[in-house]
């Protein structure tokens, strides 16, 4: 079981940063849960299918929520700026 979790650990660190861009904006906890998804549910090719399906569906409800809602959806220049410090003590 240890062999194992090092083994999908190593795997994950490794495709990760070469199958999902920055630019997919997703939390590291949403992309992990999306291979993990993606491998029980389709085996060796989930860890391509899940992060995309994941994209997929964050990206459909951002949209939907824009469109419908009117909640504003995230700039991608966001990360370009000047990032803003968060001192608990002041």
């Amino acid at each position: 079981v240890v062999f194992h979790l090092i083994e999908v650990t190593n795997i994950d660190n490794f495709l990760r940063p070469i199958l999902v861009p920055r630019a997919a904006r997703l939390d590291s906890a949403l992309m992990l849960l999306a291979v993990f998804a993606g491998i029980a549910m389709f085996g060796a090719w989930g860890i391509v299918i899940g992060p995309v399906l994941m994209i997929v569906i964050v990206t459909t409800i951002s949209v939907y929520l824009a469109v419908y809602k009117g909640v504003p959806m995230e700039d991608v220049g966001e990360e370009d700026e000047k990032p803003k410090r968060r001192n608990p003590f002041w």
